[in-house]
């Protein structure tokens, strides 16, 4: 059986696990090519226009596993770390994929919900429903937990400190870990001589927050950590039209304004351009620097 899986959004907020899972399991899976120009092209085709670009992005994705497997695995995300909740579009994602695929190709679902299951058993359900056998299917989801865990282990590992201006890259993992979208803003900083550094992922049972949003909620909890020897700055990309930044951004750059450290938001869709984003890249080094 082959199993596609759309290479955005919630690949990315679990890198590696979806593919070791499948292999697992014993079935073939199918992934997308990596976001591309083409793949920007696409989601204007075939994704509603108030959606968030990282949303649009996963249409297309889906949509270029049409006629590739079997299957297209599209999760409902309600909640991906204990103790918080999920932006509410991404609870809806296999349902807009099934709407949106009229019949064309089979959605396979699961629902990720960190307060009412870990992710290790929900998997297992998932192989039981594809026709494995139980032990096989447990210990499938644990080996694919453990490969994503060291995936995430490598995304996150932060560069030893040197002389170097240091700036904190701060996004959703989904934003952060599409190098399409993520790429050109690390390289033009690297080209600049900037030590760049990555939100690590977010973690559970950690204390309340003001944000019950998960990936916003690791957002803040770092930035309270955050020690103005740590980093230069703080570069925030956001999606427009996200609403959960749109009301956390704010509450971001208070913080940062307290611990005197710099802080830039910059906001990009499918029709963001390059010479733009290099140009604010530019002066807000420079600023620093001054």
């Amino acid at each position: 059986m082959k199993i596609g899986i759309p290479c955005a959004l919630f690949y990315h907020y679990y890198p590696g696990l979806w593919e070791s899972f499948v292999l697992s399991l014993g079935m073939e899976p199918v992934l997308s090519y990596p976001t591309s120009t083409k793949t920007i092209e696409q989601a204007a085709l075939v994704s509603e226009t108030e959606n968030c670009l990282p949303v649009k992005l996963l249409d297309a994705h889906i949509e270029s596993l049409v006629g590739q497997a079997d299957f297209i695995l599209v999760p409902r995300l309600l909640s991906m770390t204990k103790g918080r909740v999920s932006c509410p579009k991404l609870g809806a994602l296999a349902d807009v994929a099934h709407a949106n695929l009229r019949g064309r190709a089979k959605i396979l679902s699961l629902t990720v919900d960190a307060n009412r299951e870990p992710l290790d058993k929900t998997l297992a359900n998932l192989g039981i429903h594809l026709g494995v056998d139980r032990k096989r299917s447990k210990s499938a989801a644990q080996a694919a937990i453990k490969e994503m865990n060291r995936h995430r282990k490598l995304l996150s590992a932060a560069t030893p400190q040197s002389d170097k201006l240091r700036i904190l890259l701060l996004s959703h993992p989904y934003i952060l870990h599409d190098d399409y979208l993520m790429g050109p803003v690390r390289r033009k900083l690297e080209d600049m001589n900037i030590d760049v550094y990555t939100l690590p992922f977010p973690e559970g049972d950690k204390a309340p927050d003001l944000s019950t949003w998960d990936s916003c909620s690791g957002m803040h909890q770092t930035l309270i950590d955050l020690k103005t020897r740590d980093v230069a700055g703080v570069i925030h990309l956001s999606s427009f039209n996200c609403g959960c930044d749109s009301i956390m951004v704010e509450f971001f750059r208070e913080l940062l304004r307290e611990k005197k450290i710099n802080y830039m938001v910059l906001i990009m869709d499918e029709h963001s351009a390059l010479g733009g984003l290099e140009t604010r890249l530019e002066a807000f080094v420079d600023s620093m620097r001054w």
